[in-house]
């Protein structure tokens, strides 16, 4: 697939950061993580993932992932084309957002400002991204984003999308990415059309089909062997949906042949599923299995 959208990381970061697909009561989810051990980690795991993306598709990309700082979390530095930059990352923990509002930290804004003022000189984008819940704690995020609102170089993450980009596999992100970079290609725009996101079923039991004869070479199929495959795609283990699916057999690239079995037929095969399948293969080197699940991702379909 090719680049059509010259979005930079620092741009794609922002969106993924920006994006709030979590309700506000789900952000009492963050109370069973802690600052150094999940979401420091986490959020480095999910920045790695998109530049990972990014450099599946450009060879130009240099990226380093800084140990943390005065002030900095997770602090990305990167080349691409002629810019350099800096984005540093500063999480703020369930726990850390309580102690303040319970006032056993009562210096707790004051260390923030001290935090901001060691990086932000040293950065080019700076986020404070509140990790807490955030409805027990709306007063204090209210506060803290008067007090802080309009600091330069700043950007304040909201919990609930905090939420929504930590919980992200990353999958998920170098899904994002790739749609991101690469949404006016012509390949990507077919593949689109060949699913639908409306009918789930159909469309991941197509995928599944063009990853196992693709992925295989394998184009026969037994009874249990359908089935295993329209489990694992679709992750409907009693299979109840699979005999409304036989009905339509060409729609999944299948035909029936007369050893009482299925025969996996590329001519039936969207052309672009295929096309998508090897793409993603090159630059990603999935199992079929991961093929499967990759390109669900990719397609919208999960």
């Amino acid at each position: 697939m090719f680049i059509s959208n010259q979005a930079t990381p620092a741009e794609t970061l922002a969106e993924l950061l920006a994006m709030s697909s979590r309700d506000e009561t789900d952000t009492a989810r963050f109370k069973a993580f802690k600052h150094d051990k999940h979401l420091c980690p986490g959020f480095r795991r999910s920045i790695r993932a998109m530049m990972d993306a990014y450099k599946s598709h450009r060879t130009d990309v240099q990226t380093t992932q800084g140990p943390r700082d005065n002030g900095v979390d997770v602090l990305l530095t990167y080349k691409y084309d002629v810019e350099s930059r800096r984005v540093g990352l500063q999480m703020k923990s369930y726990s850390e957002i309580q102690d303040y509002a319970s006032g056993k930290d009562p210096g707790f804004v004051k260390n923030l400002k001290a935090q901001y003022a060691a990086a932000v000189q040293r950065v080019d984008d700076y986020y404070i991204v509140l990790c807490t819940d955030e409805v027990a704690h709306a007063g204090q995020i209210q506060t803290l984003s008067s007090e802080i609102a309009g600091w330069e170089k700043l950007k304040i993450i909201l919990p609930s999308q905090a939420l929504s980009f930590f919980e992200m596999t990353p999958d998920d992100v170098r899904a994002f990415v790739t749609r991101l970079l690469c949404e006016q290609d012509a390949v990507l725009e077919a593949a689109l059309a060949a699913v639908d996101p409306d009918r789930p079923t159909e469309s991941l039991m197509k995928l599944a089909c063009v990853c196992r004869l693709l992925s295989t070479g394998v184009a026969e199929l037994d009874d249990t062997a359908l089935t295993e495959l329209f489990v694992d795609a679709t992750g409907d283990t009693s299979a109840d949906g699979l005999p409304d699916l036989l009905w339509d057999l060409p729609t999944y690239g299948l035909e029936m042949i007369e050893t009482a079995g299925y025969r996996i037929d590329l001519a039936l095969l969207p052309s672009a599923l295929c096309a998508i399948y090897f793409d993603s293969l090159v630059r990603h080197n999935r199992s079929e299995g991961e093929m499967v699940d990759y390109l669900a991702r990719l397609l919208g379909l999960r």
